[in-house]
């Protein structure tokens, strides 16, 4: 049994906790917060055992094997870093770092202290997915032409919000626009070639709204969206030779719908799983770490690195750079 150490108490985490009995072969012991009293009272509606105010006091916990950070994109490599020197296991909400440096430092110090390390994009285990992964794997769609995706919401926060703060890793691309990025690099199964974007930059310094486009080497292009200032449709499309692949709220599916070109008819996939689907990637570290292994074959360095270096690239060419780096 693997025993859980949770850093952060905000939206994010509470979306984990509530999936967390879903998952088989974990507990959870310890959740830390800077704020005891909010640690206190994460702790109590979950029924976490322990609560620290640090989490340094969390870290030194000899029961926890594993830690899930949740924290702002911002502090995700300190974090990171501070609990592989501990000797715990990790698995670090998206993105897992803010630019390509960074999160190459963040794997070698894992594998320095020989020690576990995920980014949480839990998208890739939910089952809709895979299926669709299986339909273009058995050829169902031919061949893959094309990969269209957007992620919009209408924000109504303040500027000071942790998505309109430059300070914070802010924007839409690091918080939902990974998302269509790590569909298409998914589904093309390819390095990228050619990057292209453009955006909107609000007055805080962050893109607001941004479009980009990749081509791969493979030919496949992928067209993609996200916003935090509008709402999008918010569904992923597959398109290949013979037919395509419809995937409503791609990030947390639910269904996927295959349709083919020759009207042979249509196959729907669909999902009546009553967690939202972190239950999923936590069953996946919980399996790797029963199993001795230091890193996840679904996303595992390479996923990381494919999946920032896009943003790094996307983030030099609309010229958005964090006061921090």
């Amino acid at each position: 049994m693997i025993k859980w150490g949770i850093i952060g108490t905000g939206t994010i985490v509470h979306k984990f906790l509530n999936d967390f009995p879903f998952a088989e072969g974990g507990q959870l012991e310890a959740i830390a917060s800077r704020n005891i009293e909010r640690a206190n009272e994460v702790a109590t509606a979950y029924k976490i055992p322990k609560a620290y105010g640090s989490y340094e006091a969390l870290l030194k916990d000899p029961q926890i094997d594993a830690v899930y950070i949740g924290t702002p994109h911002h502090l995700h490599y300190d974090n990171t870093l501070a609990c592989l020197e501990a000797g715990k296991a990790v698995l670090c909400e998206k993105p897992i770092s803010v630019n390509a440096n960074m999160v190459k430092g963040m794997f070698a110090k894992a594998e320095e202290k020989r020690t576990f390390l995920m980014e949480a994009m839990w998208t890739y285990f939910l089952p809709p997915i895979l299926v669709a992964k299986q339909w273009v794997n058995e050829g169902q769609i031919g061949d893959v032409k094309m990969i269209k995706a957007d992620f919009g919401f209408t924000g109504t926060f303040s500027d000071d919000h942790r998505l309109f703060n430059p300070n914070m890793a802010g924007g839409a691309l690091l918080d939902v626009g990974i998302y269509p990025i790590a569909l298409a690099l998914l589904f093309a199964n390819s390095e990228p070639q050619d990057i292209m974007a453009n955006a909107i930059i609000g007055k805080t310094g962050v893109d607001e709204t941004n479009s980009i486009e990749i081509k791969f080497e493979n030919g496949v292009i992928a067209q993609l969206a996200s916003s935090i200032t509008d709402k999008f449709p918010n569904k992923g499309y597959i398109y290949g030779s013979e037919g395509y692949i419809k995937i409503p709220n791609f990030w947390e599916a639910k269904t996927a719908k295959l349709h083919r070109y020759d009207d042979e008819g249509s196959e729907e996939f669909v999902d009546a799983r009553k967690p939202m689907g972190f239950n999923y990637e936590i069953e996946e570290v919980n399996q790797c770490l029963m199993e001795g292994k230091l890193s996840s074959s679904t996303v595992g360095l390479k996923q990381s690195m494919d999946l920032i270096g896009v943003m790094d690239q996307v983030r030099s060419i609309i010229g958005l750079k964090y006061p921090f780096e």
